[in-house]
């Protein structure tokens, strides 16, 4: 989940120490007496706070008395949530987990995916798998019909670089310190990160310009 979330810091669920700060924000902006500032009227019309047996939980405003309470779950707790409702549901896809986590808890669709992407149980199950190297997990998933038995040896799991995504020529190129995926127009050395390729750190080949001195072979 860190992955995804790299590049959508805003998108990530609350962390518990940010959860914590809330819940103090809603009791002291009700306790306060009189005007009360914009952060207060925002956060008392979006959250609520839950006690139970002496312990706070941030919950969603309810709308209506009839609603489901639901809980907002921070995103040290988002694994074990999801496990113990993936579980439950013996190892239910995105359909069933949404409809028994939808009834209780807030949590955002992209977490559900990733949970379900890397459950072993589950890719075993539909003969899928991804393929690690040590510079980066191979996008997309292979099952069987795409895999030949070899006899080089593996590396280990713990060697894998799981925080790099690369496409699968994309890791050809960097295995095999090949060129090709990409191309260049330029009409000077090709010396300025303007070229693409120079930009890239790569070489320029056969299909970038042919008529121009280029100084990025």
């Amino acid at each position: 989940m860190d992955r995804y979330y790299l590049d959508k810091p805003g998108k990530k669920p609350y962390m518990a120490e940010k959860i914590e700060s809330i819940i103090v924000e809603i009791n002291e902006a009700k306790s306060t007496k009189g005007a009360k500032k914009r952060r207060d009227y925002y956060i008392l019309q979006k959250y609520d706070v839950l006690t139970v047996a002496e312990k706070k939980y941030l919950i969603h405003k309810k709308k209506e008395d009839k609603e489901d309470i639901m809980y907002i779950v921070s995103y040290e707790d988002l694994f074990e949530k999801l496990s113990a409702y993936h579980i439950r549901t013996g190892h239910g896809g995105m359909g069933k987990m949404r409809a028994v986590l939808s009834k209780q808890y807030s949590i955002p669709r992209p977490a559900i995916e990733t949970f379900l992407s890397v459950c072993a149980t589950c890719n075993k199950k539909n003969e899928m798998y991804i393929v690690g190297t040590t510079h980066g997990l191979i996008k997309g998933w292979f099952n069987s019909g795409n895999m030949q038995h070899a006899t080089a040896n593996f590396i280990l799991a713990e060697q894998v670089n799981k925080q790099k995504e690369l496409t699968l020529r994309e890791t050809v190129q960097v295995v095999s310190g090949g060129q090709g995926f990409l191309s260049c127009s330029c009409k000077s050395s090709c010396q300025t990160k303007r070229c693409v390729c120079f930009k890239a750190s790569i070489k320029c080949n056969s299909r970038c310009h042919n008529s121009f001195t280029c100084s990025n072979k």
